[in-house]
């Protein structure tokens, strides 16, 4: 997937999610070359891929979408990868926001 600023990402999946409680989401998984315990760097390339995601997530009626970050794979035979998801949420006006930004208030 391309995106606005010229940088790809490679997509892993992305799909609905249902919640045993609350309405179903919309997420995209994807790879980064970023670690995930730069958060900074990694929020503003997930705000980017949200910035496409969003049209996906308004066109398909979801309230809610996730974008997760994952490393890629380390190691030969057993493979580890660390990942974080990114939930944004729709608000009553119509605005999105991240609910990142509520943990750090």
């Amino acid at each position: 997937m391309k995106l606005r600023s010229g940088h790809a990402i490679k997509v892993l999946g992305m799909g609905r999610i249902n919640f045993p409680q609350g309405p179903p989401a919309l997420m995209l998984k994807y790879e980064t070359n970023l670690k995930i315990g730069d958060k900074d760097a990694l929020r503003n390339e997930v705000d980017e891929i949200f910035s496409v995601l969003k049209v996906d997530a308004e066109n398909g009626q979801f309230l809610s979408a996730v974008v997760s970050a994952n490393e890629k794979p380390t190691g030969f035979i057993l493979k580890k990868s660390n990942s974080y998801n990114f939930v944004y949420q729709k608000r009553t006006d119509g605005q999105w926001h991240c609910l990142e930004d509520d943990k750090e208030k």
